[in-house]
Protein backbone atom coordinates (compact mmCIF):
# COMPACT_ATOMS: atom_id res chain seq x y z
CA UNK A 1 0.00 0.00 0.00
CA UNK A 2 1.26 3.53 -0.68
CA UNK A 3 0.17 7.10 -0.54
CA UNK A 4 0.66 10.16 -2.69
CA UNK A 5 2.11 13.18 -0.93
CA UNK A 6 3.98 15.89 -2.84
CA UNK A 7 3.76 13.68 -5.92
CA UNK A 8 5.77 10.81 -4.37
CA UNK A 9 4.22 7.38 -4.09
CA UNK A 10 5.10 3.94 -2.83
CA UNK A 11 4.14 1.00 -4.96
CA UNK A 12 1.83 -1.92 -4.41
CA UNK A 13 -0.44 -4.24 -6.34
CA UNK A 14 -4.17 -4.26 -6.82
CA UNK A 15 -7.00 -6.63 -7.60
CA UNK A 16 -10.79 -6.50 -7.91
CA UNK A 17 -10.64 -3.25 -9.84
CA UNK A 18 -13.49 -1.02 -10.96
CA UNK A 19 -12.65 1.19 -13.93
CA UNK A 20 -13.50 4.89 -13.72
CA UNK A 21 -13.31 6.73 -17.02
CA UNK A 22 -12.85 10.31 -15.83
CA UNK A 23 -13.27 11.70 -19.33
CA UNK A 24 -16.79 10.28 -19.49
CA UNK A 25 -17.29 10.39 -15.70
CA UNK A 26 -18.78 6.93 -15.62
CA UNK A 27 -17.79 3.41 -14.69
CA UNK A 28 -17.76 0.40 -16.91
CA UNK A 29 -15.95 -2.69 -18.07
CA UNK A 30 -12.85 -1.98 -20.11
CA UNK A 31 -13.43 -2.97 -23.74
CA UNK A 32 -10.88 -0.99 -25.73
CA UNK A 33 -8.95 2.24 -25.71
CA UNK A 34 -9.37 5.25 -27.95
CA UNK A 35 -8.96 9.00 -27.86
CA UNK A 36 -7.03 10.64 -25.05
CA UNK A 37 -9.09 9.77 -22.02
CA UNK A 38 -7.83 8.68 -18.64
CA UNK A 39 -8.78 5.70 -16.59
CA UNK A 40 -8.60 5.17 -12.84
CA UNK A 41 -8.21 1.63 -11.61
CA UNK A 42 -10.19 1.79 -8.36
CA UNK A 43 -9.33 -1.39 -6.52
CA UNK A 44 -10.22 -2.94 -3.22
CA UNK A 45 -6.51 -2.68 -2.45
CA UNK A 46 -4.00 -0.24 -4.01
CA UNK A 47 -4.99 1.09 -7.44
CA UNK A 48 -3.16 2.43 -10.43
CA UNK A 49 -3.77 5.38 -12.69
CA UNK A 50 -2.80 4.59 -16.27
CA UNK A 51 -2.95 6.91 -19.28
CA UNK A 52 -3.71 5.93 -22.83
CA UNK A 53 -0.50 4.71 -24.45
CA UNK A 54 1.55 5.74 -21.42
CA UNK A 55 2.78 4.46 -18.11
CA UNK A 56 2.10 6.10 -14.76
CA UNK A 57 3.35 4.89 -11.40
CA UNK A 58 5.62 2.20 -12.80
CA UNK A 59 2.74 -0.04 -13.95
CA UNK A 60 3.01 -1.19 -17.56
CA UNK A 61 0.48 -0.34 -20.21
CA UNK A 62 -0.25 -3.50 -22.14
CA UNK A 63 -1.01 -6.55 -20.07
CA UNK A 64 -0.95 -8.58 -23.28
CA UNK A 65 1.80 -6.58 -24.96
CA UNK A 66 5.38 -7.55 -24.17
CA UNK A 67 6.53 -4.14 -25.40
CA UNK A 68 4.21 -2.44 -22.98
CA UNK A 69 5.43 -4.60 -20.10
CA UNK A 70 9.09 -3.96 -20.90
CA UNK A 71 8.57 -0.24 -21.23
CA UNK A 72 6.56 -0.27 -18.03
CA UNK A 73 9.42 -1.95 -16.20
CA UNK A 74 11.87 0.62 -17.50
CA UNK A 75 9.54 3.44 -16.52
CA UNK A 76 9.26 2.07 -13.01
CA UNK A 77 13.02 1.78 -12.66
CA UNK A 78 13.46 5.33 -13.92
CA UNK A 79 10.85 6.75 -11.59
CA UNK A 80 7.75 6.04 -13.64
CA UNK A 81 8.39 8.60 -16.39
CA UNK A 82 8.64 6.36 -19.41
CA UNK A 83 5.96 5.42 -21.89
CA UNK A 84 4.85 2.03 -23.09
CA UNK A 85 2.69 1.34 -26.11
CA UNK A 86 -0.39 -0.76 -25.42
CA UNK A 87 -1.11 -2.53 -28.68
CA UNK A 88 -2.74 -5.47 -26.99
CA UNK A 89 -5.14 -3.69 -24.68
CA UNK A 90 -4.51 -2.41 -21.16
CA UNK A 91 -3.32 -4.35 -18.15
CA UNK A 92 -1.22 -4.06 -15.06
CA UNK A 93 2.13 -5.30 -16.39
CA UNK A 94 3.82 -7.41 -13.76
CA UNK A 95 7.28 -6.25 -14.81
CA UNK A 96 6.32 -2.61 -14.61
CA UNK A 97 4.67 -3.16 -11.24
CA UNK A 98 7.76 -4.82 -9.82
CA UNK A 99 9.98 -2.05 -11.13
CA UNK A 100 7.62 0.53 -9.69
CA UNK A 101 7.93 -1.12 -6.29
CA UNK A 102 11.69 -0.97 -6.59
CA UNK A 103 12.07 2.63 -7.70
CA UNK A 104 8.95 4.07 -9.34
CA UNK A 105 6.37 6.40 -7.80
CA UNK A 106 3.98 3.55 -6.90
CA UNK A 107 0.25 4.08 -6.47
CA UNK A 108 -2.11 6.43 -4.61
CA UNK A 109 -4.47 3.77 -3.29
CA UNK A 110 -8.11 3.77 -4.22
CA UNK A 111 -9.13 6.90 -6.14
CA UNK A 112 -12.56 8.27 -6.95
CA UNK A 113 -13.60 11.58 -8.52
CA UNK A 114 -15.84 13.84 -6.46
CA UNK A 115 -19.47 12.72 -6.59
CA UNK A 116 -22.29 11.71 -4.27
CA UNK A 117 -21.70 7.99 -4.87
CA UNK A 118 -17.97 8.42 -4.19
CA UNK A 119 -18.69 10.10 -0.86
CA UNK A 120 -20.95 7.19 0.06
CA UNK A 121 -18.46 4.61 -1.12
CA UNK A 122 -15.67 6.10 0.99
CA UNK A 123 -18.04 6.62 3.96
CA UNK A 124 -17.89 10.42 4.04
CA UNK A 125 -20.68 12.69 5.30
CA UNK A 126 -21.12 16.40 4.56
CA UNK A 127 -22.08 18.57 7.54
CA UNK A 128 -23.64 21.99 7.92
CA UNK A 129 -22.90 24.40 5.08
CA UNK A 130 -20.57 22.01 3.23
CA UNK A 131 -21.61 21.51 -0.37
CA UNK A 132 -20.52 19.10 -3.09
CA UNK A 133 -19.24 20.95 -6.16
CA UNK A 134 -17.91 19.79 -9.52
CA UNK A 135 -14.28 20.05 -8.37
CA UNK A 136 -14.43 19.19 -4.67
CA UNK A 137 -16.44 20.47 -1.75
CA UNK A 138 -16.85 23.94 -0.30
CA UNK A 139 -16.89 24.04 3.50
CA UNK A 140 -18.06 27.66 3.41
CA UNK A 141 -18.74 30.21 0.67
CA UNK A 142 -17.79 33.85 0.34
CA UNK A 143 -20.53 36.25 1.41
CA UNK A 144 -22.19 33.54 3.57
CA UNK A 145 -21.89 35.11 7.02
CA UNK A 146 -21.82 32.84 10.07
CA UNK A 147 -21.66 29.51 8.25
CA UNK A 148 -20.09 26.28 9.52
CA UNK A 149 -19.45 23.18 7.44
CA UNK A 150 -17.49 19.98 7.43
CA UNK A 151 -16.75 16.59 5.92
CA UNK A 152 -16.30 13.57 8.19
CA UNK A 153 -15.76 9.85 7.90
CA UNK A 154 -18.85 8.01 9.02
CA UNK A 155 -16.90 5.40 11.02
CA UNK A 156 -14.07 6.13 13.48
CA UNK A 157 -10.49 5.09 12.86
CA UNK A 158 -8.71 2.88 15.38
CA UNK A 159 -5.71 4.84 16.63
CA UNK A 160 -4.06 1.68 17.95
CA UNK A 161 -3.91 -0.01 14.53
CA UNK A 162 -1.36 0.23 11.76
CA UNK A 163 -0.64 1.67 9.27
CA UNK A 164 0.04 5.09 10.73
CA UNK A 165 -2.76 7.63 10.45
CA UNK A 166 -2.45 9.94 7.45
CA UNK A 167 -4.85 12.75 6.50
CA UNK A 168 -4.07 15.19 3.68
CA UNK A 169 -6.07 17.71 1.71
CA UNK A 170 -5.48 20.04 -1.18
CA UNK A 171 -7.33 23.28 -0.53
CA UNK A 172 -7.92 26.76 -1.87
CA UNK A 173 -9.26 29.87 -0.14
CA UNK A 174 -11.00 32.59 -2.17
CA UNK A 175 -12.48 35.88 -1.00
CA UNK A 176 -13.31 39.26 -2.51
CA UNK A 177 -12.79 41.07 0.81
CA UNK A 178 -11.25 40.39 4.21
CA UNK A 179 -11.03 36.64 4.79
CA UNK A 180 -12.55 34.66 7.61
CA UNK A 181 -12.36 32.49 9.51
CA UNK A 182 -10.41 29.35 8.61
CA UNK A 183 -10.62 25.57 8.72
CA UNK A 184 -9.08 22.58 10.50
CA UNK A 185 -8.30 18.88 10.27
CA UNK A 186 -10.06 17.45 13.30
CA UNK A 187 -9.82 14.17 15.21
CA UNK A 188 -12.58 13.81 17.79
CA UNK A 189 -14.48 11.23 19.81
CA UNK A 190 -17.65 13.20 20.50
CA UNK A 191 -20.48 11.21 22.04
CA UNK A 192 -22.73 12.81 19.42
CA UNK A 193 -21.00 10.72 16.76
CA UNK A 194 -19.78 11.67 13.29
CA UNK A 195 -22.50 14.26 12.67
CA UNK A 196 -21.24 16.47 15.51
CA UNK A 197 -20.16 19.94 14.43
CA UNK A 198 -18.63 22.52 16.76
CA UNK A 199 -18.98 26.29 17.04
CA UNK A 200 -18.56 28.53 14.01
CA UNK A 201 -16.74 31.82 13.66
CA UNK A 202 -13.40 31.62 15.47
CA UNK A 203 -14.33 28.11 16.64
CA UNK A 204 -13.75 26.92 13.03
CA UNK A 205 -16.33 24.15 13.45
CA UNK A 206 -14.28 22.21 16.02
CA UNK A 207 -14.78 24.21 19.24
CA UNK A 208 -16.76 22.22 21.85
CA UNK A 209 -16.15 18.87 20.17
CA UNK A 210 -14.90 16.83 23.11
CA UNK A 211 -12.52 15.07 23.34
CA UNK A 212 -10.75 16.55 20.35
CA UNK A 213 -7.52 17.63 18.70
CA UNK A 214 -7.34 19.91 15.67
CA UNK A 215 -4.79 21.31 13.26
CA UNK A 216 -6.12 24.74 12.37
CA UNK A 217 -5.33 27.12 9.57
CA UNK A 218 -6.69 30.33 11.05
CA UNK A 219 -7.26 33.13 8.54
CA UNK A 220 -8.69 35.87 10.79
CA UNK A 221 -7.17 37.50 13.86
CA UNK A 222 -9.46 37.82 16.85
CA UNK A 223 -8.57 39.73 20.01
CA UNK A 224 -5.81 37.89 21.87
CA UNK A 225 -5.39 35.40 19.04
CA UNK A 226 -2.18 34.71 17.14
CA UNK A 227 -1.73 36.86 14.03
CA UNK A 228 -3.43 35.45 10.94
CA UNK A 229 -2.78 33.47 8.94
CA UNK A 230 -1.29 30.87 11.25
CA UNK A 231 -1.06 27.10 11.50
CA UNK A 232 -1.44 25.57 14.95
CA UNK A 233 -1.99 22.29 16.79
CA UNK A 234 -4.98 22.62 19.14
CA UNK A 235 -4.80 19.68 21.51
CA UNK A 236 -7.89 20.61 23.50
CA UNK A 237 -9.89 22.13 20.64
CA UNK A 238 -10.07 25.42 22.52
CA UNK A 239 -9.41 28.26 20.04
CA UNK A 240 -7.72 30.44 22.66
CA UNK A 241 -5.22 27.75 23.69
CA UNK A 242 -2.61 26.98 21.05
CA UNK A 243 -0.04 24.25 21.07
CA UNK A 244 2.83 24.42 18.62
CA UNK A 245 2.21 27.02 15.93
CA UNK A 246 3.74 28.47 12.78
CA UNK A 247 3.32 32.08 11.67
CA UNK A 248 5.61 31.97 8.64
CA UNK A 249 3.82 29.76 6.11
CA UNK A 250 5.78 30.24 2.92
CA UNK A 251 3.14 32.57 1.53
CA UNK A 252 -0.40 33.62 2.36
CA UNK A 253 -3.06 30.94 1.75
CA UNK A 254 -5.75 33.63 1.80
CA UNK A 255 -4.67 35.01 -1.56
CA UNK A 256 -5.85 32.01 -3.59
CA UNK A 257 -3.96 29.21 -5.26
CA UNK A 258 -3.71 25.60 -4.17
CA UNK A 259 -2.07 24.45 -0.93
CA UNK A 260 -1.66 21.03 0.70
CA UNK A 261 -2.13 20.43 4.43
CA UNK A 262 -1.27 17.04 5.90
CA UNK A 263 -1.29 15.33 9.28
CA UNK A 264 0.61 12.12 10.08
CA UNK A 265 0.53 10.26 13.38
CA UNK A 266 2.72 7.27 14.25
CA UNK A 267 1.20 5.41 17.19
CA UNK A 268 4.35 3.52 18.28
CA UNK A 269 6.40 6.72 18.66
CA UNK A 270 3.48 9.14 19.28
CA UNK A 271 5.00 11.50 16.71
CA UNK A 272 2.42 13.97 15.39
CA UNK A 273 3.62 15.72 12.24
CA UNK A 274 1.96 18.57 10.34
CA UNK A 275 3.02 19.86 6.93
CA UNK A 276 1.80 22.78 4.82
CA UNK A 277 2.93 23.19 1.22
CA UNK A 278 2.42 26.03 -1.23
CA UNK A 279 1.73 24.19 -4.49
CA UNK A 280 2.74 27.10 -6.74
CA UNK A 281 6.19 27.50 -5.16
CA UNK A 282 6.58 24.02 -3.65
CA UNK A 283 7.75 25.71 -0.43
CA UNK A 284 6.87 23.63 2.63
CA UNK A 285 6.77 24.27 6.37
CA UNK A 286 6.32 21.63 9.04
CA UNK A 287 6.17 21.04 12.78
CA UNK A 288 6.50 17.99 15.01
CA UNK A 289 5.02 17.21 18.39
CA UNK A 290 4.75 14.14 20.61
CA UNK A 291 1.11 13.52 21.52
CA UNK A 292 -0.49 10.43 23.04
CA UNK A 293 -3.70 10.44 21.00
CA UNK A 294 -5.06 7.31 22.64
CA UNK A 295 -4.86 8.94 26.06
CA UNK A 296 -6.27 12.21 24.72
CA UNK A 297 -9.10 10.81 22.59
CA UNK A 298 -9.47 7.14 23.43
CA UNK A 299 -8.73 4.27 21.06
CA UNK A 300 -11.06 5.47 18.30
CA UNK A 301 -11.71 8.85 16.71
CA UNK A 302 -13.63 10.40 13.85
CA UNK A 303 -11.63 12.12 11.10
CA UNK A 304 -13.12 15.40 9.92
CA UNK A 305 -12.31 18.65 8.15
CA UNK A 306 -14.32 21.62 9.40
CA UNK A 307 -14.43 25.29 8.51
CA UNK A 308 -16.37 28.40 9.43
CA UNK A 309 -17.01 32.06 8.69
CA UNK A 310 -18.06 34.87 10.99
CA UNK A 311 -18.59 38.49 10.02
CA UNK A 312 -15.87 38.03 7.40
CA UNK A 313 -16.19 35.26 4.86
CA UNK A 314 -14.42 33.16 2.25
CA UNK A 315 -14.98 30.21 -0.02
CA UNK A 316 -12.96 27.40 1.52
CA UNK A 317 -12.44 24.61 -1.00
CA UNK A 318 -11.35 21.06 -0.33
CA UNK A 319 -10.20 19.98 -3.79
CA UNK A 320 -8.61 16.64 -2.83
CA UNK A 321 -8.92 14.59 0.34
CA UNK A 322 -6.81 11.57 1.30
CA UNK A 323 -7.14 9.30 4.36
CA UNK A 324 -5.28 6.19 5.44
CA UNK A 325 -4.66 4.32 8.68
CA UNK A 326 -6.45 3.14 11.76
CA UNK A 327 -8.05 0.28 9.86
CA UNK A 328 -8.85 2.42 6.80
CA UNK A 329 -7.14 1.56 3.51
CA UNK A 330 -5.64 4.41 1.51
CA UNK A 331 -8.34 6.33 -0.36
CA UNK A 332 -8.31 9.60 -2.25
CA UNK A 333 -11.20 11.77 -3.37
CA UNK A 334 -9.96 13.94 -6.23
CA UNK A 335 -10.61 14.88 -9.83
CA UNK A 336 -6.86 14.73 -10.51
CA UNK A 337 -6.34 11.42 -12.27
CA UNK A 338 -2.78 11.11 -10.92
CA UNK A 339 -4.05 11.07 -7.35
CA UNK A 340 -1.25 13.46 -6.36
CA UNK A 341 -2.08 16.14 -3.82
Amino acid sequence: MGRVVDGRRRAGTGTNCVFFDLTQKKTGRLVQWGGAGWLVWACSFPAYVVGVGSVSGGASAGGESSNGGADGAKAGADGGKGTGSSAGGLGAGAAGDSAGAAGGPGNPGEIAPWSGPALDRFDFLLLGSARLEADGITLTRDQDVGSTGGIVQRFPVDLTQTPDLHVALRFRIESVGETGDGFAIVLHASSSGPSALGNGGGGLGYQKLMPCIAVELDTFTLGGDLPAPHLAIMSGCTPETHGKALLSLGGDPRTGGDWVLSLDFAAPTQVFEVRLRNVSTNEEVSMLDHIDLVTLLGPKAFVAVTGATGSFTSTQWVRSLQVEGGGVSLRTLTNDVSGAL
